[in-house]
Parts: C-alpha cells; sequence; structure tokens
C-alpha cells in the first residue's frame, strides 16, 4: 500500500516536522490539518521537504499531512507534432498514480481524518474513534451509547442535567437555570405548586416586617401606653419602687414606677404634671423632721388634691405615712393608708 499521508503530534514548541516521507507533484498538493482542522499556516522547503509551521501547534494536538493530488487536468498536454519530453509524460503518469493510491487509501474501511470538500453517500458501514474535537463526526452508536440505553435514557451527566436509576431521575444541576434561560412570562403562577408570596401581599396577608414587634419568648419593653383588654395575668406584676429626689416642688410622677418614696428636707408643694386619668401612686413619705407638704397645686386638680375624709392628712413624726394618689378625670384623688415604721 503506498504512503500518501502521515501524523505527527505537536509539543507547543516544535515549529518544523518532516520530511514529508512520499512523493508529490506540488507543494499545492499537500495538505495539512491541526486535530482535523485544515490550516495553510505553513510552508514546505522544496529541497528538503520539511515543514515549517507559521507558529507552533499547540500540545498534543494531531498533525495530519496528507497529499490530495489535483485531478482537474492533466499536468502536461501534448500538440500534434511537438516534441514529448519524457518528463511530462512521467508528470501524467504520476499524477494519475498517485490519484489511484489516494482513491485506494481512502476507500478502506479505516480511512483516517479526512477532509470531505463535497456531499458524499455512503453506502456502506461508517465506523471510527470517539470524537475528540467539534469538527469531528460522531456515529449513531456513539450518540446513542450517551443518550438512550436498554431501558431509555443513559444515566450520566448531560450537561445542565444529571440523570441517574436507569432514566428515572433527572437532577437540575445547581446555579443551571439561570435569569438569561427564562422567557419573560414563562413562569406564572398556575405553573407553581404555591402561591408564590407578592409584594401587595405586605400588610394585607402577611405582616409586613417592623423592627418594634413584639416577640413571645423574650422580655419586652414597651415605651407606648398599651391596652390590654381583659387580660389574664398568671402570677405576681412587679410593680417599680422609686425613690424622689427632694425638691421644692418635686414631681410625682407615676411614669416612674407605681410605687415611690421621698424623705422631705423642708416643706414641700409637690406637682403632678404627668399624672394621667387612670393612673395611680402608691407614696410613702417620711417628713425628716416634722415637715409639711401642701397638696393645692393645680396639676392636681382645679383646688389641688381631694382627700378622703375632707382633708389632707397628718404626716407622722417618724417612719413612712403611705397615702395613695389616683387621678379620674381631671382631678387626683388621695387617701392615707396609713403609717410604717
Amino acid at each position: 500500500m503506498a504512503l500518501t499521508e502521515i501524523t505527527y503530534t505537536g509539543d507547543g514548541t516544535d515549529v518544523t516536522f518532516g520530511p514529508i516521507p512520499f512523493e508529490y507533484l506540488a507543494a499545492s498538493d499537500v495538505y495539512i490539518t491541526l486535530d482535523g482542522v485544515a490550516t495553510a499556516a505553513f510552508t514546505i522547503d522544496p529541497a528538503t521537504k520539511i515543514i515549517t509551521f507559521n507558529s507552533a501547534p499547540g500540545n498534543g494536538v494531531s498533525i495530519r499531512v496528507y497529499r490530495s493530488t489535483n485531478s482537474d487536468a492533466l499536468t502536461a498536454t501534448f500538440i500534434s507534432g511537438s516534441a514529448i519530453r519524457a518528463q511530462d509524460l512521467n508528470n501524467n503518469f504520476n499524477q494519475n498514480l498517485y490519484v489511484t493510491q489516494e482513491i485506494d487509501n481512502y476507500s478502506l474501511q479505516d480511512i483516517g481524518n479526512v477532509t470531505l470538500n463535497a456531499n458524499y453517500t455512503f453506502n456502506g458501514t461508517v465506523s471510527g474513534n470517539a470524537p475528540t474535537a467539534n469538527s469531528h463526526l460522531a456515529t449513531k452508536q456513539y450518540v446513542d451509547g450517551l443518550v438512550f440505553s436498554s431501558t431509555g435514557i443513559a444515566d450520566g451527566d448531560k450537561g445542565d442535567i444529571t440523570i441517574a436509576s436507569s432514566g428515572t431521575v433527572w437532577t437540575i444541576d445547581n446555579d443551571a437555570i439561570t435569569t438569561a434561560k427564562i422567557v419573560d412570562g414563562d413562569v406564572t403562577e398556575a405553573k407553581l405548586s404555591f402561591t408564590p408570596l407578592k409584594s401587595t401581599d405586605l400588610g394585607v396577608s402577611v405582616q409586613a416586617y417592623d423592627a418594634d414587634t413584639a416577640k413571645l419568648d423574650v422580655a419586652q419593653t414597651f415605651t407606648a401606653v398599651q391596652t390590654l383588654t381583659d387580660p389574664a395575668i398568671i402570677g405576681t406584676i412587679l410593680e417599680d419602687v422609686y425613690t424622689i429626689v427632694d425638691g421644692a416642688a418635686f414631681e410625682v410622677d407615676p411614669g416612674n414606677g407605681s410605687v415611690q418614696l421621698i424623705t422631705l428636707g423642708a416643706n414641700r408643694t409637690p406637682l403632678a404634671t404627668n399624672f394621667a386619668a387612670g393612673e395611680s401612686v402608691t407614696l410613702m413619705v417620711d417628713d425628716g423632721t416634722a415637715y409639711a407638704i401642701t397638696w393645692t397645686d393645680t396639676t392636681w386638680g382645679p383646688s389641688g388634691v381631694i382627700w378622703t375624709g375632707g382633708s389632707a392628712p397628718n404626716l407622722a413624726t417618724s417612719g413612712y405615712t403611705v397615702i395613695q394618689l389616683w387621678k379620674v378625670g381631671s382631678q387626683v384623688y388621695g387617701a392615707k393608708v396609713g403609717e410604717v415604721a
């Protein structure tokens, strides 16, 4: 069998290969492919038949050098009465010989890498190795082995989908579905197995986010008035106990605590500026050294505190005098509870 092609392997460094081991009539009859892709980026030294590439083929690249003799016309044409040169006869015979050799080689079952520049019909069986480049052909057997099995779709990684359990389990790879792969309007609420949450649901069927929302599993501090309707309280309510800073017109403010203490440093006229209707305070007064309290400031009411019994209580000269104060409407009422040492 005549040699009409040879294969080299690139190493990413060498640019020269050869010499070409087969004969050819012209350098234009020599073709080269790199991993099955035709290239013309080379020259052939006519004396040494060494091939020089413009740049080194990559490491591991298959370099196929083959002859495809031009058969469009005879190399030499003879005219009646002209001299016939032996070289012309040899060229014409070599042209026929080379074309015949190439046909014989490329008609074999295993023809290697061949570039077909026209449409061909194969009436027999074509077989080959597994394709390794985009330009390689793949046989039906190879494709079926990737896609189908005896029970259906073959198991394996199909790109964005992995198939397992004889084609019965299909798993979409993570991040396989991107925005670019979804056509606007294709994903509708009717196609989902659940009702998606929409922005219009917030504050209607879903509570909107509020950083001040109270939680059931942690202690809460309310900074605004809370209305509890018929609450059931288990256990004892913990009341704040507050010691008032003495002053000529000290404030009795329920906001500081429901139990408050004051030790007088002189006679005093207290105020109830922040006393709101419905609030009450238990006030324990230590009069110091027989000091007195005047309860007539109008913050308690138009005429001051209204006392049970008609008059303000006398303060004990030692220990505490306990007084209960509560407000109804715009009037604060008071009653002496008793004295404690």
